[in-house]
């Protein structure tokens, strides 16, 4: 019996919902935004600009009118990375050949189907794909798809000739690591420094390859903790109304004192 596309979606989905649950920021860096747009033109000439890629090209679904479009563009530049979050409402098509850093993709909700030198790729949340510098693809974004792009540096030193490495789940988690901090970015210098430990996280892994030792010994990964996970759905779900953290705290495990 063959398996589709969106039912193996959908298995992956169910089996990473737990991992997921507690990042529940809207936009991918929504507090980097630089194109909310109508205009799909518009939308690929930032996302040229903001990834390095000016060979990029686009295309519709051939049932999406450009009046039905909807595209949003984050980034974010640290010291030895490029970031960067997009949104397309709408089925679209990118293809073209990617900047001369190498990129981890990995979408945070919906999927991307990707062909690279005739090997063809999905990933999807906690699933990552890594593209090669220089390298040409195709690309296949599904509808309402939100996506966290982190560009590495070619300037950052290597020790060994191990590198990334698409569908790690451990490299998922990491990104994860990140992602879920960045909703409570407290202003520019609290976003610098986070985004510095995780560059560093991100290079200890790659000459490591191990999770543990990827992550700083203070360092907490907040979706390993599920006290932190609950309180962090229940802070969500009152942001329009007072927030008691007493009972946010008693409802989640945690001390009142946490911080």
């Amino acid at each position: 019996m063959q398996v589709g596309v969106f039912d193996v979606y959908h298995r992956i989905m169910r089996i990473g919902f737990e991992v997921r649950e507690c990042s529940s920021q809207f936009y991918v860096l929504e507090h980097y935004l630089r194109v909310a747009t109508r205009n799909p033109g518009c939308w690929l000439s930032s996302l040229r600009t903001l990834t390095g890629s000016p060979k990029l090209s686009q295309a519709l679904d051939e049932h999406t009118s450009q009046d039905e479009f909807s595209g949003r563009l984050a980034g974010l530049q640290g010291d030895y990375s490029n970031l960067c979050g997009l949104y397309v409402s709408s089925p679209i098509s990118i293809s073209g050949l990617n900047a001369e850093s190498e990129a981890i993709i990995m979408p945070v909700s919906g999927f991307v189907k990707f062909k690279v030198r005739d090997q063809k790729f999905i990933s999807t949340p906690n699933i990552p794909f890594v593209l090669e510098p220089s390298v040409g693809f195709e690309a296949e974004l599904c509808p309402d798809s939100h996506i966290f792009i982190v560009q590495l540096s070619s300037d950052v030193p290597k020790s060994s000739s191990v590198g990334f490495e698409s569908g790690d789940l451990n490299l998922g988690r990491l990104l994860d690591y990140y992602l879920i901090k960045t909703p409570f970015f407290k202003n520019h210098e609290d976003a610098t420094s986070k985004t510095r430990a995780f560059e560093e996280a991100l290079i200890n892994y790659r000459e490591s390859n191990s999770y543990n030792s990827a992550l700083s010994e203070n360092d907490t990964l907040v979706g390993d903790d599920r006290r932190l996970c609950r309180a962090l759905i229940l802070i969500n779900e009152k942001l329009e109304d007072s927030i008691d953290l007493e009972s946010i705290a008693r409802n989640s495990g945690l001390s009142p004192d946490f911080s």
